[in-house]
């Protein structure tokens, strides 16, 4: 599972789509079934937008949503995925190793900047590591 968060600067029709990619992965192992769902300012279900499977290519998936200036957060994983697990954190169908997925924001009219948001385990792991190098650093002096 991974979260993409991005600003809307200018709003618009954006077209935002997740593709299973055997071209990315030096393995060949992709993920056929991606699955998306789209929040507005945080990971909420009531800031949910919009969800989608397989509306795009075969089983990839698509949203075209009008989206105002403001925050985003797209929540990516394989099927079957729920927005409850994606506010969770977790997708309990999702294998060791899901494969690759290329995910697509683009827009004619609107502008956005992206920047990769890291997995709630991962800021855990964070938190935790830099307690760890501050009772170090405490235990050295």
């Amino acid at each position: 599972m991974q979260y993409i968060s991005f600003n809307v600067t200018a709003a618009g029709l954006f077209s935002i789509s997740a593709q299973g990619q055997s071209s990315l992965d030096p393995d060949d192992f992709w993920n056929m079934d991606p699955q998306i769902h789209l929040f507005s300012s945080s990971l909420s279900l009531a800031n949910l937008i919009a969800s989608d499977d397989d509306s795009g290519i075969g089983l990839d998936s698509l949203i075209s949503q009008f989206l105002t200036t403001g925050h985003y957060i797209l929540a990516v994983s394989e099927f079957l995925f729920t927005a409850s697990e994606a506010v969770a954190g977790s997708n309990a169908e999702s294998v060791d190793d899901p494969g690759y997925i290329r995910v697509t924001i683009d827009s004619r009219d609107g502008d956005a900047h992206l920047s990769s948001v890291p997995e709630p385990s991962g800021l855990a792991l964070f938190g935790l590591g830099l307690l760890g190098l501050a009772w170090r650093r405490k235990a050295s002096a």
